[in-house]
């Protein structure tokens, strides 16, 4: 210590000795010092350790933190000193600040960004990465702190490959289990997987009837994970055994059950409950809510899309919530987060994003909330390139050039084109748009599709059918929406009969194309995805033009295509849990009696044959009409329920109260059960008048 300090002892003085002591003893304190954090005197042994009777250690030399570069930290004072400005009102000319940060953020994707439109412009989050895993932060607390967040391990939390669930819960219950529930012990889910050839088996299912609907994975390196994974399953990382599962049961979900028996040895009801059971173990083992783990994320949407048809809406709706979340908190919603990952990763992480927002969408629409794209800005993720995987390739360093025309993105990219038409089309509710300037954008939809996609396919091949199968319907429901009833202030009921008469040809068109896919052999393997989409709002429609058109030969083919729909959708009469599906029967069943009543009218000149499934639905209502109009002969080659059963086939499952009239003010599970695209609450209104069989306008004669 210095004898030469100065005598005075002012405050200024005081502040240096202070100061000056504090430097001569920073980081000599021992080991024992610095855990009970105390002053050290600095001498070996020091009087604590003598006093504690303790060996005086020197404390292992912390590893220092690396300084960020200088042009980094000039950057990020930049932008917190634009967010002030702008804070206060005042415009900041930003275009040199975005270039420099862009080419400084950009790094090897120079090529990608001036190939790519870009995101919104300003960013003020800032994405982590370690060990794999990835965490997106935007908090202006959280980014300040990002270096320490680094070092903390912080992204790691709940994404450890090695980190036991149960070791975290202490007194209380993994937060996964309120999602699931623990469903099997943990040596347990290593039995359920199949065996090694089954495995391939089952991975070449999903190539073929799985993959190309949805895209989430790049199967060439996702085959090699699963070959080598195939041999060492009691080894298997959790993420990757969450994964796996999840391919298994999505690959059953596309099979019959004569396939998964000659395949598996096993009926598709046993095998949909074993890996629907292990999968969901597998996520809460792999701490799905919790997960920074992209493959995680994978394995969950890929298990979400599985279950939608068997799922209720309301809960699929949070499901999808909760991958949304997850999403964001990888930070897939924001383009600029993926410009310090690999082209490769970048490029797959887009594809998770979108399909993640096809089925929040979607789960909305069902769920009774309307269209969920108008939450989601999508200049803030660029859309997936219409590339092969074979283009991709983890090394890669350049972007590789998007394909003009079809490639194995064909039916995603024309979901992503449909997509985006939907989200632009929000704005439509709000102005006042005419029926010109929409007839105009859809025109141009359809151009688009047909210049970029359509005019490439080969419809004899299964992808390209069901691809130009989808674009085709998707125009149809554009048209349904911009020109529909509710559209009008008193609900279509001074609507023009040449607008009447178009929508129900468009509307008869989306029906044909279903039930065109139905029929068609070569696309059988993707029914599991088609049948999610069947458009309810068409069919619905037609029954209910049809309670005015009688006769003539449009409506015999619209009887003919209603027909198909119950042969092919069997569940619209045995599904007596869906409230819509037992509303819409009433209305098909309305329908008919009139088209009766019009035969009777003319004194038998129609010679009508009960249809099987207005019997079926006559049956179900426990009404006298099932003797008035007894069923004749039903080609088995024509009908899809089991076995050609008759309808007596369809228990009444003893419900004695039945009503032939179902009203949605009654019944609260109508309203979120299903509502056609993007209805607003008040439309309820329009369907209620239809459900409660209020008069249809007079029969005019045309027949059309």
């Amino acid at each position: 210590m210095s004898t030469t300090a100065p005598t005075n002892s002012g405050p200024d003085n005081e502040l240096s000795r202070i100061v000056s002591v504090a430097k001569v003893t920073r980081g000599h304190s021992c080991a024992l010092c610095q855990q009970r954090k105390v002053r050290c005197s600095g001498q070996k042994p020091c009087s604590n350790c003598v006093k504690a009777g303790a060996e005086c250690r020197t404390p292992a030399t912390s590893r220092r933190r690396k300084r960020k570069l200088p042009e980094e930290d000039i950057l990020l004072r930049l932008r917190r000193y634009e967010e002030m400005i702008i804070k206060h009102g005042l415009k900041v000319e930003d275009e040199d600040c975005e270039t420099a940060s862009g080419e400084q953020g950009m790094g090897t994707q120079g090529t990608h960004k001036a190939s790519r439109p870009s995101g919104s412009g300003t960013d003020n989050g800032k994405l982590i990465m370690e060990r794999g895993n990835s965490r997106y932060i935007e908090s202006h607390a959280w980014t300040a702190l990002s270096d320490e967040i680094q070092d903390s391990g912080y992204i790691n939390q709940g994404s450890s490959e090695d980190e036991t669930v149960d070791s975290l819960a202490g007194h209380y219950p993994e937060c996964g289990s309120l999602l699931f529930g623990r469903l099997m012990l943990n040596n347990a889910i290593s039995s359920c997987h199949p065996q090694p050839v089954q495995i391939l088996r089952m991975w070449q299912t999903f190539i073929d009837k799985v993959n190309p609907l949805v895209k989430l994975l790049h199967a060439p390196t996702v085959q090699q994970l699963i070959v080598e994974a195939s041999g060492r399953l009691d080894k298997l990382s959790r993420s990757t055994e969450a994964l796996m599962f999840a391919i298994y049961h999505s690959s059953v979900v596309s099979l019959r059950n004569e396939d998964c028996e000659s395949m598996m040895g096993e009926s598709r009801s046993v095998l949909l409950a074993r890996y629907s059971t292990a999968t969901q173990q597998a996520l809460i083992n792999a701490g799905v809510l919790r997960t920074a783990n992209l493959k995680v994320l994978q394995a969950f949407t890929l298990y979400l899309l599985s279950i939608r048809q068997h799922c209720d809406p309301d809960s699929l709706w949070i499901l999808a919530g909760i991958a949304i979340r997850i999403g964001q908190r990888i930070g897939l919603h924001r383009e600029i987060a993926s410009s310090k990952l690999s082209i490769f990763e970048a490029e797959i992480r887009r594809r998770l994003w979108w399909q993640i927002l096809i089925l929040d969408n979607r789960s909305a629409q069902l769920s009774g909330i309307g269209s969920g794209l108008e939450a989601y800005d999508f200049s803030e993720a660029w859309r997936p390139l219409n590339i092969n995987d074979f283009d991709l390739s983890p090394t890669m360093k350049e972007l590789p050039a998007e394909h003009t025309g079809v490639t194995e993105m064909l039916f995603c990219s024309v979901r992503y084109e449909i997509g985006v038409f939907m989200r632009q089309t929000e704005s439509w509710k709000a102005t006042a748009l005419s029926m010109e300037v929409k007839d105009k954008a859809i025109n141009e939809l359809e151009n688009r599709l047909e210049q970029k996609y359509l005019r490439y396919c080969d419809t004899s091949i299964p992808l390209h059918l069901l691809s130009s199968l989808l674009a085709r319907s998707a125009v149809c429901q554009m048209r349904l929406k911009a020109h529909h009833p509710r559209q009008y202030p008193d609900k279509g009921a001074n609507m023009p009969q040449s607008e009447k008469d178009m929508l129900f040809s468009t509307s008869l068109k989306m029906i044909e194309y279903d039930n065109l896919t139905h029929a068609s052999k070569c696309i059988q393997g993707y029914l599991w995805h088609v049948n999610v989409f069947f458009q309810l709002d068409a069919f619905i429609y037609i029954l209910s033009e049809l309670r005015a058109r009688v006769a003539g030969e449009l409506v015999d083919k619209a009887w003919q295509q209603v027909n198909l729909v119950y042969d092919y959708h069997p569940e619209m009469i045995t599904d007596r849990r869906h409230a819509l599906y037992f509303a819409i029967g009433n209305l098909a069943v309305k329908a008919w009696e009139k088209r009766v009543g019009c035969a009777e009218h003319t004194q038998g000149i129609y010679q009508l044959t009960t249809p099987h499934f207005i019997s079926a639905l006559y049956l179900q209502r426990k009404t006298e009409a099932a003797q008035k109009y007894p069923s004749t002969a039903v080609d088995k080659g024509k009908t899809a329920y089991v076995d050609g059963e008759t309808p007596a086939a369809f228990p009444d499952q003893g419900n004695e109260n039945l009503s032939s009239d179902i009203s949605i003010d009654n019944d609260p599970s109508l309203r979120t059960s299903y509502i056609p695209l993007d209805m607003s609450p008040v439309d309820w209104e329009y369907w209620q008048t239809l459900f409660e069989g209020c008069e249809a306008p007079p029969f005019d004669g045309s027949g059309q």
